[in-house]
């Protein structure tokens, strides 16, 4: 059996931590266990390299980042061909919301050859994480307009281009260097759904007869994972706290999930008490 731990990033909070020794709790137990975290900090990369530096988590717990997977293709294919066949190599691209293809063709630097996805900017921040990634924030008047990630072998891996008005995302670009394609997502999120899916269905591949499972903490995770189909994987949402104010009414972080509650196969509540609250709440459904 197979269990994935999913989070944000929440490094700086100890959750990652937490997440990683609820991992290590699952493999004592003969459980192979991965965990997921979604956005790429360098607080989470440390944390998982000191804890097992230190023990404090076995080596047989595995971390998978999508920034991390994309840098490790992109570096995979440098390797296998020359410095010219690098600098004259396109990427086609493909728009995911509508699932169809356009004549537009990007190089390993990240820039498009003939469609305006180039952009005005004035103003570059760039930061190397070690040996793990680069990234790179473009300004506009001080305002962000996108943003570059790199492999450390500099090969762009994804681009978000942000609206500097209202500071939302606007489109998200990632680069698949094993099958030569840029893929156009609608934002971050709708990547990282297809992402986890990617994930679960390489295991699923892998241990044909046992489902695997996901457990989540905090309503953007379990956002995600209500997406996921149930068909291929148990989804588990954990409650670390009251589901309601003070005063009665349902916090806002978690009204949306308990609405959405047949998503998932189980949501574990804080404590027994709570577990009777909730289920004389929702009537027949077992928490």
């Amino acid at each position: 059996m197979h269990g994935f731990m999913l989070q944000g990033s929440y490094g700086k909070f100890g959750l990652t931590a937490a997440m990683f020794r609820r991992c290590n709790e699952f493999s004592k137990r003969g459980i192979k266990c991965t965990s997921l975290t979604l956005d790429f900090t360098k607080d989470i990369y440390d944390s998982e390299k000191n804890m097992k530096s230190e023990k404090e988590i076995d080596d047989s717990v595995k971390f998978r980042n999508p920034y991390i997977d994309l840098s490790i293709k992109a570096e995979t294919w440098s390797n296998k061909i020359t410095h010219d066949m690098e600098k004259s190599y396109l990427l086609c691209f493909h728009n995911e919301e509508n699932n169809s293809s356009e004549s537009i063709y990007f190089d390993s630097t990240g820039n498009s050859k003939n469609n305006p996805f180039n952009f005005e900017f004035d103003k570059v921040r760039k930061t190397k994480h070690e040996n793990i990634l680069i990234h790179e924030e473009f300004l506009l008047n001080s305002n962000r307009v996108f943003e570059k990630y790199y492999s450390i072998t500099g090969q762009c891996i994804c681009i978000k281009k942000w609206n500097a008005e209202n500071g939302k995302q606007e489109f998200f670009l990632t680069f698949d260097y094993g099958i030569g394609f840029v893929f156009k997502h609608s934002d971050s999120f709708s990547w990282n759904v297809s992402w986890l899916k990617y994930v679960i269905n390489e295991i699923a591949e892998i241990e044909k007869n046992e489902k695997p499972f996901i457990i989540c903490d905090g309503p953007g995770s379990a956002a995600k994972i209500i997406r996921l189909e149930s068909e291929y994987i148990n989804r588990f949402y954990v409650l670390h706290h009251n589901h309601k104010h003070p005063n009665g009414n349902p916090t806002k972080r978690d009204a949306g999930n308990l609405s959405s509650r047949k998503k998932f196969d189980a949501i574990i509540a804080l404590t027994k008490e709570h577990t009777k609250d909730l289920e004389k709440e929702y009537k027949g459904y077992k928490f």
